[in-house]
């Protein structure tokens, strides 16, 4: 296995002084950066909306007519093995932090 090329490193020069030279950093990371985790994501292969069809959309409006009786089938709906609430939850409850999280972590202790 070879090491980075030049490119890469000068790419990664490059990354460090901007981070270092910001005020404020800001990390946007999507549903993907828990896939390593075992946390599926909601598009695409293995994809919670894939395998179970997208909301509805219709929850916010549920939520603001009814906030008791949403939250109280969200979490009926986390005991029901097969519902796509409770398949997210048993996988979040099992994941664990990725090199990806960890490295977050490094980023921000180092200021």
């Amino acid at each position: 296995m070879t090491g980075p090329t030049d490119e890469q490193l000068e790419g990664i020069r490059q990354a460090s002084d901007l981070i270092l030279k910001a005020g404020y950093l800001v990390a946007f990371v999507g549903a993907g950066m828990s896939v390593e985790s075992g946390i599926p994501p909601f598009r695409g292969p293995g994809g919670q909306w894939t395998r179970h069809g997208e909301p509805t959309g219709l929850d916010y409006h549920q939520f603001t007519q009814d906030p008791a009786g949403w939250w109280e089938r969200r979490l009926r709906e986390e005991t029901q093995p097969g519902n796509p609430t409770y398949e997210m939850k048993q996988a979040v409850d099992r994941a664990r932090p990725n090199p990806g999280h960890h490295a977050l972590v490094e980023l921000e202790r180092a200021g």
